[in-house]
């Protein structure tokens, strides 16, 4: 990737070019070449001209900041210098990063020290990853690292320099990222290497993935499907899930490092208003419950598996005779063929949910669901996954992502409901007593929008319309469902 990276900049630009165009040499009383040599001594002006006092408050704290992490500052902890950098640069105008970027070449251009100058490519390195130069910028700082892959001053050096090529060239690609990296992200950068990240999977699976700072979400789902060897990978996607299990779905485009950078900052905020710390982990699991084909057996099996957790953890609304059955066919998908044995031991909860499960009578719930399982011989492992699914399917509740939603001005239903969103259409469930109050299958579904806080569905015919409003933080999340599973059946 970086020798590609660096085969991709042909040009060859004096950054002093830049420097007479842009830069504030007036003030900075230097010629273009004094203007971005190393020097000892903190910066007393911006190398820009800015008209807020702010902004070059802002560059000469980046400058202080840049020289500790280099090491010609004394510092104690060079990883917190980083961090105030990007403390201004994650939210601050694109003068102000290319002023960062600028003055990174300045500290390691004609830097006596060895290490330092090692340090000053590194720094480059982590920004690069963050955020993209300007157009005005981007072919001078291009060239400016083009030579550097070719320095003899140090292995590490050059290494580094190409590196800053691929993650510069990827910035420019993708935009900037939204959250300051972590201390993880930062030490990896520095090895010249990405973050592993794990992924869980429903069966207790746990995946180990490969990050850098342009990873998305979209390129972990096609890395998981390839794993996994599955063949139509559209049904699946990776979940962020916290120890509450409150799941949210990620977007294609979201850059998986910003997830992680994100979950940290919701950590340390817990910290300080003394709760318990939120924790998170990514999960990859079905996310449009479209029709998985039989042969695709690799995606049946992550499907049964979700299917198995949700009616255990009572996800579904479902009667005993049902779960009896569905934990028969759990069973010989797990353990193949009755032989009277007690199978299940002390694991019996794993197949049931808690509101079945009842210690006092264990003897008796495991045989009759050992009652439906003797007829079960001959079934191999697909076969009991397949009529598991199958059996699930015909639910009017399968695969639905339920937000909670309020209702405006309708009085025939409670305050707070929840919209239960599947692939046959769109349930509105009375959380208290899980009744069904209202359904629309999509045939029925006119149109829909939202906005940051409202939802709105337009049900009934060509000639006769309903508009229901709810108030809703969860309209992105809902719209996108919605209109895959239109889609989808309009595509069928």
């Amino acid at each position: 990737l970086t020798a590609g990276a660096v085969a991709e900049v042909t040009y060859d630009l004096r950054f002093e070019t830049y420097v007479e165009q842009y830069m504030n040499l007036k003030k900075l009383k230097k010629s273009s070449e004094q203007a971005i040599a190393w020097q000892k001594d903190k910066l007393k002006t911006a190398l820009h001209h800015f008209e807020s006092k702010n902004l070059v408050h802002d560059a000469l704290i980046a400058h202080q900041n840049i020289m500790c992490y280099m090491g010609d500052k004394p510092t104690k902890d060079s990883t917190a210098n980083a961090r105030k950098i990007f403390a201004i640069t994650v939210s601050c105008p694109e003068e102000m990063r290319d002023e960062v970027f600028c003055q990174l070449v300045k500290q390691t251009n004609n830097n006596p020290d060895t290490t330092s100058t090692e340090r000053g490519w590194e720094l480059m390195a982590i920004c690069a990853g963050l955020f993209p130069p300007s157009s005005k910028l981007e072919k001078y700082l291009l060239s400016y690292v083009r030579r550097g892959t070719m320095s003899t001053l140090s292995p590490k050096v050059t290494k580094m320099a190409e590196y800053v090529m691929l993650r510069l060239q990827k910035s420019i690609e993708l935009g900037p990222r939204k959250e300051i990296p972590t201390d993880m992200e930062i030490a990896v950068v520095r090895e010249i290497g990405p973050l592993t990240v794990r992924v869980h999977m429903l069966d207790g699976q746990v995946i180990p993935l490969e990050a850098e700072a342009w990873t998305t979400v979209g390129d972990f789902n096609t890395a998981m499907a390839k794993r996994l060897k599955i063949q139509d990978p559209t049904p699946f996607s990776t979940f962020e899930i916290d120890n509450e299990d409150v799941e949210r779905g990620l977007e294609d485009d979201d850059r998986v490092l910003d997830i992680i950078a994100y979950w940290q900052r919701e950590a340390q905020l817990s910290r300080k208003k003394k709760k318990n710390a939120r924790s998170f982990q990514f999960v990859y699991k079905v996310r449009l419950f479209f029709d998985i084909k039989e042969e695709d057996e690799n995606a049946v099996e992550v499907a049964f598996h979700q299917a198995v957790h949700d009616v255990t953890d009572s996800r579904y609304p479902c009667s005993e005779s049902d779960c009896l059955r569905l934990a028969a066919l759990q069973a010989q998908e797990k353990f193949g063929d009755c032989t009277d044995e007690d199978v299940f031991a002390n694991e019996l909860q794993a197949f049931l949910p808690a509101k079945y499960y009842d210690a006092d009578v264990e003897d008796e719930l495991k045989s009759a669901i050992m009652e439906t399982y003797r007829l079960l011989r001959g079934y191999d492992r697909q076969e009991a996954m397949n009529n598991y699914l199958d059996y699930v399917k015909a639910w009017k509740i399968y695969g639905s992502a339920y937000f909670w939603v309020s209702p405006h001005n309708n009085k025939d239903w409670p305050e707070n409901v929840i919209l239960a969103i599947n692939a046959k259409g769109i349930l509105v469930v009375d959380p208290a007593t899980k009744d069904f109050l209202a359904e629309y299958p999509y045939s029925e579904l006119v149109t829909w929008g939202h906005s940051n806080v409202t939802l709105v569905l337009v049900v009934g015919n060509l000639i006769r319309q309903n508009k229901l409003y709810f108030k809703s933080d969860d309209g992105i999340e809902i719209n996108s469902l919605v209109h895959a599973y239109v889609n989808h059946l309009v595509e069928e």
